[in-house]
């Protein structure tokens, strides 16, 4: 079953090859979506929804859509690449 899921991130300043998410949340009401970006000026890049079933699902259609890094952590620390999680 697909779900709303919102990543929100920004560019690593130290390695721009590496996107790094603040928000990661499945269907979360868009009123506290918008409430946590305002909470937060200027800490992000972008925020973003896609409706898929799992966050590594999300994280895919990231890289699909938004192509410019060649690695994803998430706010837990756990790393996507291209061809999916990362073992640590």
């Amino acid at each position: 079953m697909a779900r709303n899921w919102t990543l929100g991130g920004e560019i690593d300043i130290e390695d721009c090859d590496v996107l790094r998410l603040d928000l990661t949340t499945a269907d979360m009401p868009e009123d506290e979506i918008k409430q946590y970006v305002d909470d937060q000026p200027g800490h992000r890049s972008w925020c973003d929804t896609f409706e898929v079933p799992k966050l590594s699902d999300a994280i895919k259609t990231l890289f699909e859509a938004y192509g410019d890094f060649d690695k994803v952590v998430t706010p837990g620390g756990k790393v996507f690449d291209r061809a999916g999680p990362v073992p640590v």
